[in-house]
């Protein structure tokens, strides 16, 4: 009954995550939806179960960000607006902390589940009805042109994060993928596809063999295993990319569209360090495109915004969240077999997703609920990563 009771509350948020363009409800003068308000009550209420002396470095370095993002709001024109922004965004970081405690029951197992199955289902159907189901096979990108579908980005981010979720939690075991889950990852990448979406492709393909590698039993790649898969997914991509030409044109290293896209985006790193050395403690949350001088951008990378926005200290910040991500995926296949031996499936299912997500923010920019939903299950696994670090030490000792 409880169980039950929790899932109700967080049932605005749920919707939220899973689309917050379609199911958001506004609360007259305040700057929260209901949705946002149910995830941060929840996640504050979990804040008791938080100590500060086993805040890790991801914990530590969003403080940071978020830090200097508070002091950057202070320290230019637009205080009043800048301000409020930030403490809104502390607020969810702070949610995030006691939802990374929360996790560890099955009440919020449960909620987790729910809601990666039904982002999944969501965005599966949106990408179908919108480009296969239709009376005839259309290009995604042209629809976004006509203003009848969304930005790609989205139903890429959403669809692979919960993909990962999906095939850790219900489709590898200790030390292998089941059948099902190779089913699953191809027709991820199949949707990647034909959403024309080379960022999320890539992810997802990179996310797969990092997935791999970790469950993968012993020391031998097992390639022939990997064949038939392989020649399976060349004739798939051979096929469509022959059957359909604007996929052959998205994807294509040598195409107009590919040299337009790469050429603004090397235009945006090359500027980026001269707007960073302009604003050295920051740009404040509503001040984070780049002017390349006949038009203004985003960076399509979220380091690089919150870099802007936070200044020198968002810098620090994103420095020790890259470290952290680095020693813990070093120690991947160690850290897997601790969860499945000793913690809940839905921790570490939740750790890929994670991973998943914010490897692909290296390529867009987002910051809804999912984000914040992502940043609370890295945050358990941090907590019990360094636990049993700790733990070994003192054995060693």
């Amino acid at each position: 009954m409880r169980r039950f009771g929790v899932i109700l509350i967080l049932l605005p948020s749920l919707l939220e995550i899973i689309n917050s363009r379609q199911f958001i409800i506004e609360i007259p003068g305040l700057p929260y939806t209901v949705g946002q308000l149910s995830f941060i009550l929840i996640g504050l209420a979990g804040l008791r179960l938080v100590q500060l002396n086993s805040l890790g470095l991801l914990g530590k370095s969003f403080a940071f960000i978020y830090g200097g993002m508070l002091i950057s709001s202070l320290l230019n024109g637009n205080i009043i607006d800048d301000s409020v922004k930030s403490i809104g965004i502390i607020f969810h970081f702070l949610a995030a902390l006691g939802w990374s405690r929360l996790l560890f029951k099955r009440t919020y197992l449960y909620y987790l589940d729910i809601l990666m199955l039904g982002l999944f289902f969501y965005w599966f159907y949106y990408i179908l009805n919108a480009s296969v189901l239709a009376s005839e096979f259309v290009s995604y990108s042209k629809s976004y042109q006509e203003n009848r579908v969304i930005n790609h980005h989205i139903p890429g981010i959403n669809l692979s994060t919960a993909s990962f979720y999906i095939l850790i939690r219900f489709f590898s075991g200790e030390e292998s993928f089941k059948k099902w889950g190779f089913v699953l990852l191809g027709s991820t990448i199949l949707l990647m596809l034909i959403l024309e979406s080379r960022s999320n492709l890539i992810v997802c393909l990179v996310m797969a063999t990092i997935s791999y590698s970790w469950h993968r039993k012993g020391k031998s790649f097992r390639l022939l295993r990997w064949i038939p898969l392989i020649l399976l997914g060349y004739f798939v991509i051979t096929f469509m990319t022959d059957r359909f030409s604007f996929i052959e044109e998205r994807f294509a290293l040598d195409s107009d569209y590919q040299e337009q896209t790469t050429m603004g985006r090397r235009e945006v790193y090359v500027r980026f360090p001269l707007e960073f050395a302009q604003n050295p403690l920051g740009r404040g949350p509503n001040d984070y495109k780049i002017d390349l001088g006949r038009v203004t951008l985003n960076a399509h990378n979220n380091y690089l915004t919150q870099i802007l926005i936070g200044g020198t200290l968002a810098l620090l910040g994103v420095i020790l969240f890259i470290i952290k991500q680095v020693r813990i995926g070093n120690n991947g296949k160690w850290f897997k077999n601790l969860i499945y031996r000793n913690y809940p499936p839905q921790i570490y299912a939740g750790y890929v997703a994670s991973v998943t997500y914010f490897l692909t923010l290296l390529t867009i920019d987002m910051g809804n609920l999912l984000f914040y939903s992502c940043l609370a299950s890295l945050l358990s696994a941090e907590y019990i990563f360094d636990f049993h670090i700790n733990l070994s030490s003192i054995s060693d000792e």
